[in-house]
């Protein structure tokens, strides 16, 4: 009898020196020499990863590392996708990462001024994206987007987000729309408001957005269209022309090019272009829905990226001559 409990008390000790030695194991840095970037594809058996992860040079016992998943009951619970391995991590953070699925992230920004265009190519370009958009026409990609407009200029909250690796466009495209979704219902109504659809509103951001710059001028400028648009006056916007010639502006605004006849040509056509032109910041956004309380009607660019304002078009032709015509000289 004795014999059996000094038997049994030698296998207890094994057994909890067996566990103190595999808990250390667990919790044991493994180094890199620098971040590793490895891609869990979907039906990869356990064992296969760790081949592979032991071929790019991380360095643990295989045997152990599946007795670790197994006790921790997720052997058969690793999720696909491409993770990023910090140079220090414990194999208990490991299976940890694989089991959550924390996988690594990757960041798409949507830029203020952006055509629709630009964002097409953008996301095009990104090999971490998958681009179905020319799968389809214009019209279809629209009815994918769910947008509820005609159009996909405008549509989207400039900003930056964060997706995992393969992400559609189409999912990515979503969240942007649902963010401009969002802010509009956020925006102030004002009296200034009044009778401006969505989409109104959506177009005169994006005009503001193309004229300046410099958020101090966004409210004068969008006051000056509201007034333009309450008195029947052309907006006589140059950005508007410019999306309205696409890929045939060469950077010089002609005077041929001002008698385009196109609804977007705001030197002939009275009222909004019939929709946006370019992707508005929230300040352009705020802009239009809350413009200056002022007497503007004019605007003319000093060449610094400000705005010079008049309330008469003898002030502003002075403006004219004062910024445009001698700078044309000099």
């Amino acid at each position: 009898m004795r014999k059996f409990t000094i038997l049994l008390l030698l296998v207890v000790v094994v057994v909890l020196a067996a566990l103190v030695a595999f808990n250390q194991w667990s919790n044991k840095n493994i180094s890199l020499p620098e971040n590793l970037v490895y891609t869990l594809e979907p039906g990869k058996g356990f064992s296969q990863v760790s081949s592979e992860l032991i071929e790019l040079g991380v360095s643990f016992d295989p045997t152990l590392f599946y007795l670790l998943a197994k006790l921790e009951g997720v052997e058969r619970n690793l999720q696909a996708g491409t993770y990023d391995l910090p140079t220090s991590f414990t194999p208990k953070q490991l299976i940890s990462m694989f089991a959550l699925g924390k996988v690594k992230l990757y960041d798409f920004r949507i830029n203020e001024g952006w055509t629709y265009s630009d964002l097409e190519s953008a996301l095009s370009s990104n090999p971490n994206v998958t681009f179905t958009l020319n799968l389809y026409s214009y019209q279809q990609n629209v009815r994918r987007l769910g947008v509820g407009y005609t159009f996909l200029e405008g549509v989207f909250f400039p900003d930056t987000y964060s997706f995992e690796k393969g992400t559609k466009d189409i999912e990515i495209l979503k969240r942007a729309h649902n963010k401009m979704k969002q802010y509009l219902k956020q925006l102030e109504k004002t009296d200034e408001l009044d009778g401006y659809s969505s989409a109104n509103l959506l177009t005169l951001a994006s005009l503001i957005e193309k004229e300046t710059g410099l958020d101090e001028d966004r409210p004068l400028i969008s006051q000056v269209f509201h007034k333009r648009l309450i008195k029947k006056m052309r907006l006589q916007t140059d950005p508007s022309v410019i999306f309205a010639l696409g890929d045939e502006f060469d950077g010089n605004l002609t005077r041929k090019h001002l008698r385009l006849d196109s609804p977007y040509n705001t030197y002939r056509r009275r009222g909004l272009p019939p929709s946006p032109i370019a992707y508005p910041s929230e300040a352009s956004l705020s802009a239009a829905a809350n413009p200056a309380n002022t007497d503007y009607l004019y605007f003319v660019a000093r060449g610094d990226g400000s705005s010079q304002f008049s309330k008469t078009l003898r002030e502003h032709n002075r403006a004219v001559r004062k910024y445009q015509l001698k700078r044309g000289k000099e």
